[in-house]
């Protein structure tokens, strides 16, 4: 049997389950997986503009 266990990635966490009544609501930790959630999101569209400038001008 394999053992297929892992953390959740930083965009895997859902709005409940990071605000409100939520346990891990104003902890530092939550405060850090948003960070790292907003900083992949900045790293896409930063990917995604660069493959649309490239399609424009080869």
């Amino acid at each position: 049997m394999v053992n297929t266990a892992r953390l959740k990635l930083s965009a895997e966490f859902k709005g409940a389950s990071m605000s409100g009544d939520a346990e891990i609501a104003g902890t530092p930790l939550r405060a850090l997986l948003y960070a790292l959630y907003e900083i992949s999101r900045n790293m896409d569209i930063e990917a995604e503009a660069e493959r649309t400038l490239s399609v424009k001008n080869p």
